[in-house]
Parts: structure tokens; C-alpha cells; sequence
């Protein structure tokens, strides 16, 4: 995971609690 200059952090690859290993996410 990445946190962004806006303060959003960037999920890919699954990571954190998720399994898709295809997702991109936003938080």
C-alpha cells in the first residue's frame, strides 16, 4: 500500500484484507 500526496492510500495487489489480487483500491 502507498499513501498519496492527498493523504488517500492506494491498495493494489490484494494487500490489507482483500483477496482480489486484481483490485486497485482507494481509501
Amino acid at each position: 500500500a502507498s499513501v498519496l500526496s492527498n493523504g488517500k492510500v492506494l491498495v493494489t495487489g490484494g494487500a490489507g484484507k482483500t483477496a482480489n489480487l486484481n483490485s486497485a483500491e482507494l481509501y
